[in-house]
């Protein structure tokens, strides 16, 4: 991951952002944030990091060419340890852009999640536990007892014989597709408005079916 201060610059003229408030939401000041869209200052990795993932959860795409573009249909793989991090940073940051937005999982294997996040595990709960949103929905394997967010999730059962290996992670106009062993975990991230839309609808009818709890 790498983006140019010039990128910075344009991907907050496309989102109509106020250097202002950005910063604030990027626990930094205004001045350090001009300093980097300036190239005066490189910034740490932390800030940049978080700036990425901020300006990719609001729908920008970064172009090798130094441009930047409003993103649909796009397509990412994320991989290992550093990829579900990337990926609830996106996750996180989509909730902040959106207080409303509505979460929801299927297939959901919580112990898995804690392997692949490891110590990420608890800043990334103790973060999404201090946000005023709506509660995530998780569909849990029927006997799984593992409810690790529930300070900002509810669960419920699943059938057996209807839950499948590939986590389904839905959540405003991003579909995650999580895939995770204790050996491998690969998640593709879709962004597409309609299939989303389509994919939520069919997990709701799917919660509201599945009215046991842990």
């Amino acid at each position: 991951m790498f983006i140019t201060p010039a990128q910075i610059r344009m991907a907050r003229a496309l989102l109509n952002w106020s250097g202002r408030d950005f910063a604030t939401r990027l626990k930094i000041s205004p001045a350090t944030l001009s300093m980097i869209e300036s190239g005066q200052n490189v910034g740490s990795v932390a800030t940049l990091t978080a700036i990425y993932t901020a300006f990719v959860a609001a729908g920008v795409e970064f172009l090798p060419d130094g441009a930047v573009r409003p993103t649909h249909g796009r397509v990412r793989i994320m991989e290992g340890h550093e990829g579900i991090k990337a990926f609830f940073d996106i996750v996180y940051e989509a909730c902040l852009a959106e207080p409303t937005i509505k979460i929801i999982q299927a297939n959901v294997d919580e112990r898995l999640f804690g392997k692949w996040l490891a110590s990420y595990s608890p800043i990334h709960r103790d973060r999404m536990a201090q946000l005023k949103m709506p509660p995530i929905k998780a569909l849990l394997r029927k006997g799984d007892k593992e409810v690790t967010a529930s300070a900002y999730a509810q669960y419920r059962w699943m059938d057996e014989k209807y839950f499948g290996g590939v986590c389904l992670y839905e959540f405003g106009r991003f579909t995650g597709l999580v895939e995770m062993t204790d050996e491998k975990c690969t998640i593709t991230l879709i962004e597409n408005d309609v299939l989303s839309g389509s994919i939520m609808r069919l997990l709701e009818l799917a919660w509201d079916k599945a009215d046991e709890t842990p």
